[in-house]
């Protein structure tokens, strides 16, 4: 959970203290990208949480990057979380730009009361 984006988007929606009983003070450290303590963790979730997405790049493995974004389902309070993946070779400063902005889009009409009109057919 503490080595993907998706992982450390839903993390950092929780408090330092439910984040650190919930993986036992302990990081996975499942590869040199990722977080190799607790201390590392934290200070990845702090900027999570100033910037508002989690981001991971070969972390999951060599090439692949991912964006991820936490929501809260405000009609079943369902924690979720959306996630673009991506060739990081590949993908310009531009395009992953506008996959943060659309993530985030996509997160406000999750947590939005009223679910968005449906398009006319």
């Amino acid at each position: 959970m503490d080595a993907c984006a998706t992982g450390r988007a839903m993390l950092a929606d929780m408090d330092d203290t439910r984040v650190r009983e919930l993986l036992h003070d302990k990081v996975s450290r499942a590869s040199p990208m990722s977080p190799q303590n607790m201390d590392e963790l934290m200070q990845r979730l702090k900027q999570i949480r100033t910037r508002g997405y989690a981001e991971s790049i070969d972390e999951v493995g060599n090439g692949v990057g991912a964006l991820a974004i936490a929501a809260r389902d405000p009609r079943s309070g369902q924690h979720l979380a959306l996630c673009v993946t991506f060739a990081s070779a590949v993908v310009t400063t531009h395009e992953r730009t506008r996959a943060i902005e659309l993530l985030g889009q996509a997160r406000q009409q999750l947590q939005s009361p009223y679910p968005p009109p449906l398009p006319a057919p």
